[in-house]
Parts: C-alpha cells; structure tokens; sequence
C-alpha cells in the first residue's frame, strides 16, 4: 500500500519559515522570558534581526514588552545564561545634529539613546537592507526627517517621547518611563575607549549611564558583573554627524573563560544564528 505524504503548509514571517525561529523560555526567573533567535543561518530565513525583532514583538503583546537595555541588565536575576549568542534590545543609539538648538546650540552633534523603541523598527531595518548597496553598521538616518523629529521627541505614528539632556537626566528624573530618551553632545560620549574597561573606569561616564538607564541602574550593573570589568564596545570617535546614522545596543555573554561580557552597537547586517531578542508578557 502506498502512503500518500502531505505536503505541510509552512508560515511565512515576513518571507521566512516559521521553523527558523526558536521560542526559548528563560526558566527559574519570577517573571516570565522568552527569548527568540534563528535556529541556524540559512538563505531562506531572509531579513534576520527585523525578523526575530518583530516576532518579539508579537509574543509580548499590546501588555507586554521587549526589554531594553536597562531592563535587561537592571537586576541581577537576568544575569544567568539566556544561551549562546548576542541579546539585541530595544534600545539605540542615534547620531546626527541638534540642527534647532533643542538642547544644545545650533549644530552641535548629538548622540540620542533611546530606551524601549525609537527609530529603528523592524520596518525601517528592512527599509535599510533593501536600499543598501553595501552592507554597512549602523544604519543612515535622514537628519531632517529622523533626527530633527527625533529631538522633538516624535517618533512614527505620531507617538511621543520624553527626552532628557544628559545632565538632568543624571540627576535622576521622577517616574521615569520605559520609552524614553537621552541626548548629549557626540564629544562627551565619545570621551570614553571602547574595548575592555574596568568598572572603575565606567563609574561615572556619560554614555555608560545612559546605555544603562541612569546612575542608579549603572551603579547596580556594575555591582552585579563579576570580574574587575567587562568589554564596553563603541563607535563613536569615528561617527559623522554629517552622515545621521543609528545602531540597536546589544550585550554579549562571556563564551569562554577567557572572554567577557560586552557591552556596544551591534551590526545591524548580520545574519548568523545565535542573535536573540528577550520578551516578557
């Protein structure tokens, strides 16, 4: 008797198969995590980090959220192992110039962090790997219809932001949100190295605490990493503020004994496995 085989309908995620993508629940936390990454790299699982970013964004629902950078790092109980690979969060660095003089004097180059989702959406990655000749990182920004309504605090869809000039934000700002952004001057964040810092070099700089959310949370994460420091990674001394451009902040785990936990931009182009982002709902 011959048995007849049906052929498996597979669904699409923005021209990918499902099956590329792995849901990881992050087990023995009190809040629930899941994380999302490519199961292995190959040609047909398209688009990877819009991808994965999208489907996290679904998991987590209009209740709940993908976690920046602060949130990831905050506390202590995220720190165990999420797996191999690289954790994306919503969060980015944005660099072009405060061309209105909303902060800073007229043209004066700017670095905005922007925690819990600002311009780089999974639509406008896309965007950047269709019009792209050549893969870079991080990606072009449009000055004059991204960065100056970013610096108003507009966002897509007509939504809105609040943003701190670094100076107010380190002194801590009430009630702070989870979407939300920090602006100061290219010279000052760039005014720290970038490679394998000890945490007493990291106490008190400017990029730091705004990667981390704060001089709190920047404390509190530099008390929870064991070692005498970690990898703080950067572009920033060779960024054109006359060329706008954007880079989603990602943390590395330590893979071997010998290596630490990095902590930079990440290469928006890259298409290997082992990329995660982490939900909770």
């Amino acid at each position: 008797m011959t048995k007849t085989v049906t052929k498996e309908k597979k669904t699409k995620l923005f021209g990918i198969d499902k099956d590329c993508l792995d849901e990881l629940p992050i087990k023995n936390l009190p809040r629930v995590l899941t994380a999302f990454q490519m199961s292995y790299y190959n040609k047909r699982c398209g688009f990877v980090i819009p991808t994965i970013l999208r489907s996290a964004q679904k998991y987590a629902g209009k209740k709940g959220y993908v976690l920046s950078m602060p949130q990831l790092l905050n506390e202590p109980e995220t720190y165990p192992s999420f797996g191999w690979g690289s954790l994306f969060t919503l969060s980015e660095e944005d660099i072009g110039k405060d061309t209105e003089g909303r902060f800073f004097k007229k043209g004066t180059p700017v670095v905005v962090t922007v925690h819990g989702g600002g311009i780089l959406t999974p639509e406008r990655i896309e965007k950047a790997y269709r019009s792209s000749t050549e893969y870079q990182a991080p990606i072009n920004l449009s000055q004059k219809e991204e960065i100056v309504p970013l610096l108003r605090g507009q966002l897509q869809f007509g939504k809105q932001i609040p943003l701190y000039e670094f100076g107010d934000f380190k002194k801590g700002i009430p009630n702070l949100k989870d979407n939300y952004g920090i602006v100061q001057k290219l010279e000052t964040a760039s005014n720290v190295t970038s490679g394998y810092l000890s945490k007493s070099k990291l106490y008190g700089q400017p990029l730091f605490i705004a990667r981390m959310g704060g001089v709190k949370r920047a404390r509190t994460c530099l008390e929870n990493v064991v070692g005498n420091g970690f990898g703080f990674e950067h572009e920033l001394k060779m960024a054109d503020p006359n060329k706008p451009s954007g880079s989603l902040l990602c943390y590395r785990e330590p893979i071997y004994w010998f290596s630490s936990m990095t902590i930079g931009t990440v290469d928006l182009y890259s298409e290997y496995n082992g990329q995660q982002f982490v939900a909770e709902r």
